[in-house]
């Protein structure tokens, strides 16, 4: 999700957008695992799999100088594509933790799943911030 961008967005983000958006994640890691690479996960566990990577990826945007970098570079597009690149490897560490028994069978599985999954978490979040 938009996690790392968190300490710069602060003053966009209330409680139900960020579950807005942590529940359309789960609903897509649940189906992109369920339905697209038939890995069997139930919701409870896409759940706690998304809510982890959510959480850390919240604690790795708080220790980065993300906004400092912003102000810096003064350009909006690096930024988002930067933390999402990071984004989508500090979820897909998480996500093969939560899968280690077959973490060599679907290792590039998870990673389009979290680059799928990040994506369109960034998409809303640009989206809603400048609406």
């Amino acid at each position: 999700m938009v996690n790392i961008a968190i300490p710069v967005g602060w003053g966009y983000f209330n409680i139900p957008s960020i579950i807005a958006l942590i529940i359309i994640e789960v609903i897509l890691f649940w189906l992109l695992l369920n339905k697209s690479f038939k890995i069997e996960v139930n919701p409870w566990k896409s759940l706690l799999i998304v809510a982890v990577a959510n959480i850390v990826t919240s604690l790795v945007g708080m220790l980065l100088p993300i906004y400092n970098l912003v102000i810096f570079m003064n350009i909006l597009f690096y930024f988002i594509l930067l933390i999402l690149i990071i984004s989508f490897f500090v979820e897909w560490g998480i996500y093969l933790l939560f899968f280690l028994k077959n973490k060599k069978k679907i290792k590039s599985k998870l990673l389009i799943t979290s680059i799928i999954v990040n994506v369109v978490g960034y998409i809303l979040f640009s989206i809603y911030i400048y609406l």
